[in-house]
């Protein structure tokens, strides 16, 4: 498919021409008819192009133009009218859309504007992807001044990320969003043999199966539509260097297919190409969920999912390492403080600090960082105190664990692990025995009887 459109058109008999005709021409689409039905459709469709109607039955489609494309700033709008005008064409613009149609619309002018749009919002999501690439990340993968890591899993993974520097192979790493995975992946690329060679990044869940396929491939003149130049990919680009895959959970089927080869054979050819070209590229990827679980449910690729895990490091979300948060604040701090001409940075109170620490931070270390931030511009330049930080009290009722129906499991399996699991939240939130065994309703002596029984330390 090229891309994805949606038809936005209460006329359905001309819905159904442009559907069939962009159907035709290999688009995806979706058609409605209301405004109503447009906005549901922006969030399940994801559309790369919509094709808005002037005028809706409940809404003016220029206007509609505006509010989704606060939505979604690179969706690109065509808009088709059948009573066009140069002042509805200049309001078009204004409002957001980058082309303007008059009905009855010939087939070339459709395709040509459908064509067009699909390549700006790859451009514009091309230049996203290098500006965040080139952009200083400030999400902090080892502290500074050899301040070392208090929580064992975070040791570890500083350990394993040691190893990897020294390593050839695919680095994998697991975490939730916000764990602060890609800055990890750059500490490893700059303190490998290949820290002169380029370190690119590319999200697999900010783009559509042909925007990522062109993004990590190329493409060569005339391979679709409007591809009237080369364009190298960056697994072509990092050549000598890294490239990071994030979300590759979120990878198309068919493109994984595409990077197997890629790993099996350590050569790419570019769409519409007919050579090889051999690549020394270093790949690292990340998840934010287990692979091996989406093997069972056939969405991920066994042979890709041995390829690439090949130095798995898992990185804990903050609400299990509260013992790295103060370190990690202090660091965050510096670098912002850097940034904001402010010398030396402000310190942390007590009151802060155990604040910070009984937060939960949902967001984790990306969370973190936005709130020290704000706390930075709007706060004292000195002292931080606990009234200074823009935190929510933490919820008690926001944890929620899945239970499956037993199937391999027993009943008896499944209870003793949620046991488990509700044991290990309450001794999180709890500062010492006592009140975790209050939050769970049970003794002292009963709840050290269970994690015996539950060999939990």
């Amino acid at each position: 498919m090229k891309g994805t459109v949606l038809i936005v058109d209460d006329q359905q008999e001309y819905a159904r021409f442009l559907n069939k005709l962009l159907v035709k021409f290999n688009y995806q689409t979706r058609v409605v008819h209301t405004a109503g039905d447009a906005r549901i459709a922006m969030k399940q469709f994801c559309p790369d192009v919509v094709l808005m109607d002037k005028n809706l039955p409940d809404a003016d489609g220029i206007e509609l133009v505006a509010e989704l494309k606060r939505v979604e700033p690179n969706t690109q709008f065509i808009v088709i009218t059948g009573h066009a005008s140069i002042k509805s064409a200049v309001l078009s613009a204004q409002r957001g859309a980058m082309d303007y149609l008059a009905k009855p619309c010939e087939i070339e002018e459709v395709l040509l504007a459908v064509d067009n749009a699909m390549s700006k919002k790859s451009l514009t999501e091309e230049v996203q992807l290098l500006r965040s690439t080139n952009s200083r990340s400030s999400i902090p993968a080892k502290p500074q001044n050899n301040q070392p890591y208090k929580t064992p899993a975070m040791k570890h993974a500083m350990e394993l990320a040691q190893r990897a520097t020294r390593q050839k192979g695919t680095l994998m790493l697991i975490g939730e969003s916000g764990t602060g995975k890609e800055r990890l992946a750059r500490w490893v690329h700059t303190h490998s043999s290949r820290k002169e060679g380029p370190f690119f990044s590319l999200n697999m869940g900010a783009l559509s199966h042909q925007t990522a396929e062109i993004e990590l491939f190329g493409h060569e003149p005339g391979a679709y539509g409007n591809a009237r130049t080369r364009k190298k990919g960056l697994l072509e680009l990092a050549d000598g260097g890294t490239l990071l895959i994030n979300e590759i959970e979120r990878m198309d089927p068919a493109l994984q297919m595409k990077l197997l080869h890629f790993f099996e054979n350590r050569s790419i050819m570019r769409l519409g190409g007919e050579e090889l070209i051999p690549l020394d590229t270093r790949v690292f990827v990340s998840c934010r969920v287990d692979l091996s679980e989406l093997l069972k449910t056939k969405q991920f690729l066994d042979d890709l999912y041995y390829r690439i895990n090949v130095f798995p490091i898992h990185l804990p979300p903050l609400r299990e390492r509260k013992n790295d948060i103060i370190v990690l604040a202090r660091e965050i701090l510096e670098l912002l403080a850097t940034d904001l001409g402010l010398t030396p940075p402000p310190a942390l109170t007590a009151a802060a600090n155990k604040k910070l620490c009984n937060y939960r931070w949902p967001g984790n270390i990306r969370e973190l960082r936005n709130v020290l931030e704000r706390t930075l511009m709007l706060g004292n330049e000195t002292e931080i105190d606990e009234n200074d930080l823009p935190m929510d009290e933490p919820e008690q009722s926001s944890w929620h664990i899945l239970v499956s129906f037993p199937q391999k499991e027993t009943l008896h399996d499944v209870t003793r692990e949620v046991t488990r699991k509700l044991i290990e939240e309450a001794l999180q939130r709890g500062q010492t025995k006592q009140e975790a065994a209050k939050l769970l309703g049970l003794s002292r002596h009963a709840l050290a009887h269970q994690m015996k029984a539950l060999d939990i330390k």
